[in-house]
């Protein structure tokens, strides 16, 4: 007589039935886990942008006083230069020679002193902006003039600069070199301007075979002018 052996018998073949039943459990399981962490990303979206706007609106209050800080910075810096710029002086400084010098200062629309000079086609004027700057010309009687910012300080209500000055001309057969140096201090007070304006030169001349040096000159000249 033979075993009976169940893994021997023939198997019944599964029915359409249950093959969809097992499709449906198998997608409702995937789909509980799809909702699950779509769910779960939907939550961690939400909370990172929550907190990105929580710093958002901490950063914003410190970007505002920022902001204002500068413009008020910037505000009291343009009030501050506004003191010099654009304006101008005129009238006479009493020189420790016993002479007097009449004088214009002048102050850029951005707050430079500037430099003015006559030459042999007329008047110019430049503002004074950097050290080493370079005002080369021909004065009226002619030569060559030539003037080197060598210090320049400029705050919002009083400026210094100072310039070394050659000048060369030349003319039967003789050669006049001249060399020197201007200092220009200038402050306000009130309205006007208290200025001091130190000056030195000597003047070499020259013809074939002779050479005369002449004296340093140095004077100042002092006073207050009025506002134009």
């Amino acid at each position: 007589m033979s075993s009976y052996n169940p893994s021997l018998q023939p198997q019944p073949s599964p029915t359409s039935s249950d093959n969809n039943r097992k499709l449906w459990i198998i997608g409702g399981v995937l789909a509980i886990i799809i909702l699950f962490m779509g769910g779960c990303v939907v939550c961690v979206s939400l909370v990172a942008y929550s907190m990105l706007n929580e710093d958002e609106r901490k950063e914003a209050p410190n970007r505002e006083n920022r902001a204002s800080s500068n413009d008020e910075g910037d505000a009291r810096k343009a009030g501050a230069a506004s003191q010099l710029a654009g304006n101008s002086w005129t009238g006479s400084l009493n020189c420790d020679d016993g002479d007097t010098m009449p004088v214009v200062i002048k102050v850029s629309d951005e707050g430079q002193p500037v430099y003015s000079y006559t030459t042999s086609r007329g008047d110019r004027e430049a503002p004074i902006t950097e050290v080493g700057q370079t005002f080369r010309f021909v004065p009226p009687g002619g030569g060559v003039f030539t003037a080197v910012v060598d210090s320049l300080s400029v705050s919002a209500e009083r400026f210094n600069y100072s310039t070394r000055t050659t000048t060369e001309r030349s003319g039967g057969g003789t050669i006049s070199q001249g060399g020197g140096r201007v200092s220009v201090s200038a402050s306000l007070s009130g309205e006007n301007l208290d200025v001091e304006i130190a000056r030195s030169s000597q003047l070499t001349t020259s013809q074939p075979g002779i050479v005369l040096q002449g004296d340093e000159t140095t004077y100042v000249c002092r006073g207050t002018i009025p506002k134009q």
